[in-house]
């Protein structure tokens, strides 16, 4: 289910803030989990948070909106240095 607030996934949203929203909606944790959700970012400029993933044993799962992919990342520098922060789901432990 895509937010109305998010019109098109991006670099950066020109709506509401992802980190925000993120901090409204779901419940903050200090640490990756196996199943939280991940948020980073892409711009080195702004390191605007603009992308989701979900964690998992050996990495993170995201999409790439440009190659139409889903893709199952091994936890690098690339990616632990873009880190903003880790959520859980309400609800569900």
């Amino acid at each position: 289910v895509i937010h109305t607030e998010f019109e098109r996934y991006g670099r950066k949203s020109k709506q509401h803030s992802l980190l925000l929203y993120m901090e409204e909606q779901f419940i903050c944790i200090k640490k990756r989990e196996i199943g939280s959700i991940v948020v980073s970012w892409f711009d080195r400029i702004t390191k605007e948070p603009s992308h989701l993933g979900i964690v998992t044993e050996i990495g993170l799962i995201h999409t790439s909106g440009h190659l139409g992919v889903t893709i199952e990342e091994h936890w690098s520098p690339k990616w632990t240095t873009r880190i903003v922060g880790y959520y859980r789901y309400p609800g569900v432990e």
